[in-house]
């Protein structure tokens, strides 16, 4: 139900909303960037408040905010309106709901996170590229745009409220529950029940992954794993975000018939939903890093495939960009919880989610801007297809999971270790967090 807020579907309404206020690409591009910008940094404001009141009351008032988004574009007659609407649809459908929705799915899964995640962002994918596109196409048709807007407020209200509202849960441990569907939580141990030594012995040991080690917000900003991993989510969604946003245009451009520029979305369809699920369940076996840096390589490809300006390299060119975009999803969905727990998941996952947004604002102005100056895209694919080989070297170079080393030295705090039990009682104690005083011991 983010699909409301994301570039693919706001891209089909682009040219008749840019018709009917008579505004150019550049101009129209360039509001785009500045309500995308402000969503990404307000979003870890969203943050904050899924780790202070949990998924399922902040998942109701977003979806009540992206209703009210959606019936404000339906009614746009100007630029400050247009550029409210493109705010509100942005903050609330690709920023909050989709951040409170990983969060819900992190909570409630670790052995089997990617796995959980690559299903879920399979539906997504699914729904939106291979159902909402199409189903948007002949909205546009039928009724128009405001009145297909109009119907996708009411697709918040009414479908995506109650499920919000009725179904989504907080962390397993508050009802007595564990991660994975766990009795008694396999693979992890109750630190209460072990001298700290033993227990920091264990927690310090990479390939032993059975201890939740929590990070504070503070502490995961200062690592170069947060960064790396935020940098190359970020560079897929600017540039994945200028293709879609200019995949019409650019079909136009290069003469493709309409039946053929309608091909592309139920192909990207299928790929999406396939790497997905693929992409879940290896990065539960392998590092984060590894698949964001072969989705960056294969982002390059697939851009620049478009300078081609054949049916041919336009269908190869989508399937390498939406494999790209599955691997980078999988990875934003997944890498925060791994690598820094989930006490603080909400704040540390917004500001990762945040710095996706904000590329996803930068990438479509310069595009947009080169078309309307040179009369071509060519300049800004090319350009844009050699930034993700370079980002793929940093995400390999600095990408790996922190230690608990680096968690003690972080932002030069060396006196505390926390860890996260991830275990309850069959009478539904919750986990309990064991702060560790290095000097004094």
């Amino acid at each position: 139900m983010t699909y409301s807020g994301q570039s693919p579907i706001i891209g089909l309404f682009i040219e008749p909303v840019r018709t009917e206020l008579n505004l150019d690409r550049a101009q129209i591009a360039l509001l785009y960037l500045v309500a995308t910008t402000t969503s990404a940094l307000m979003l870890p404001l969203m943050g904050r408040f899924i780790d202070r009141f949990g998924v399922q009351i902040v998942v109701s008032g977003v979806t009540t905010g992206l209703g009210f988004a959606c019936f404000l574009f339906s009614k746009v007659r100007s630029v400050p309106m247009l550029l409210l609407a493109f705010f509100m649809l942005r903050f609330f459908g690709q920023g909050s709901l989709m951040l409170v929705s990983q969060t819900a799915i992190n909570f409630w899964w670790v052995r089997r996170r990617g796995t959980m995640m690559g299903v879920g962002g399979a539906i997504m994918s699914l729904g939106m590229i291979g159902v909402m596109i199409p189903v948007m196409k002949a909205l546009i048709d039928s009724i128009g745009w405001r009145r297909t807007y109009v119907v996708n407020a009411l697709l918040c209200w009414l479908m995506m409220l109650p499920i919000g509202a009725g179904l989504f849960r907080n962390k397993p441990e508050t009802y007595g529950l564990q991660p994975d569907g766990d009795g008694k939580g396999e693979g992890y141990f109750e630190i209460e029940d072990m001298e700290v030594e033993k227990a920091e012995e264990r927690a310090g040991k990479d390939e032993e992954e059975e201890t939740e080690i929590i990070w504070t917000t503070q502490q995961a900003l200062c690592t170069w794993s947060f960064w790396s991993i935020a940098l190359g989510t970020s560079e897929i969604a600017a540039t994945g975000t200028a293709y879609w946003y200019h995949l019409p245009s650019v079909c136009m451009d290069a003469g493709l018939s309409i039946e053929v520029t309608t091909m592309l979305y139920p192909v990207s369809a299928v790929i999406s939903v396939g790497v997905r699920l693929i992409g879940g369940y290896l990065i539960d076996r392998k590092e984060p890093r590894c698949l964001l840096a072969i989705g960056l390589v294969l982002h390059a490809v697939g851009l620049a495939l478009v300078l081609f300006s054949h049916p041919i390299s336009m269908f190869a060119s989508i399937i390498m960009i939406s494999a790209a975009n599955a691997f980078m999803l999988n990875t934003a969905g997944v890498a925060y919880a791994q690598f820094f727990g989930r006490t603080h998941l909400g704040t540390i996952a917004s500001f990762g989610n945040s710095m996706v947004v904000l590329g996803s604002a930068v990438g479509p102005y310069p595009f947009g801007l080169i078309r309307d100056k040179t009369g071509s895209f060519d300049m800004a694919f090319a350009v844009g297809a050699c930034l993700p080989l370079l980002v793929a070297m940093i995400v390999m170079w600095k990408g790996k999971k922190p230690t608990v080393v680096q968690r003690k030295s972080a932002c030069g705090d060396r006196s505390k270790v926390t860890y996260s039990t991830i275990v309850a009682n069959n009478i539904g104690d919750e986990g309990v967090n064991r702060t560790v005083d290095v000097d004094e011991r």
